[in-house]
């Protein structure tokens, strides 16, 4: 079983009826942020009809979306066992979203390293060659001595 992934929730200050749009959009990057590190990638898109929206891609799990409102919808049948076909997971809907959250499969190393951006990986081969560099002239230096 996977470590559980804490989800970073507060309860919303309200204005009336509706969340407050600081705390609405802070509620969705946070479900983004969540679903992120739960092994997912996020693929930016606008739908013909010019809605806006972010795919949410896991090699091992359903593909969702998430809307600007903070509604989670999968694009396949549930996996979540309740009454419905579709996962809907509305957004002060946080007992759902997290039982969905510890439902993910943890990402792969392979997916990981996929995730890894071309930086990170010049990096990585910077270190290697300097190590080998390093290695080779301390063993140099003990031929000689």
């Amino acid at each position: 079983m996977r470590s559980a992934i804490k989800v970073p929730w507060k309860e919303p200050k309200t204005e009336g009826p509706t969340l407050s749009q600081e705390r609405h959009a802070e509620h969705v990057l946070l479900r983004l942020h969540t679903l992120i590190k739960a092994g997912y990638r996020a693929k930016l898109g606008v739908e013909a009809s010019g809605a806006a929206q972010i795919d949410l891609i896991h090699s091992r799990a359903q593909a969702l979306t998430l809307w600007p409102d903070g509604t989670v919808l999968d694009r396949f049948p549930t996996q979540i066992e309740d009454d419905n076909e579709r996962t809907i997971i509305h957004c002060d809907d946080h007992t759902t979203f997290e039982k969905f959250i510890q439902s993910v499969p943890s990402p792969t190393l392979l997916d990981k390293i996929s995730r890894t951006s071309l930086a990170d990986a010049l990096w990585l081969c910077v270190a290697i060659i300097l190590g080998i560099v390093l290695l080779s002239l301390l063993s140099l230096m003990q031929g000689q001595l």
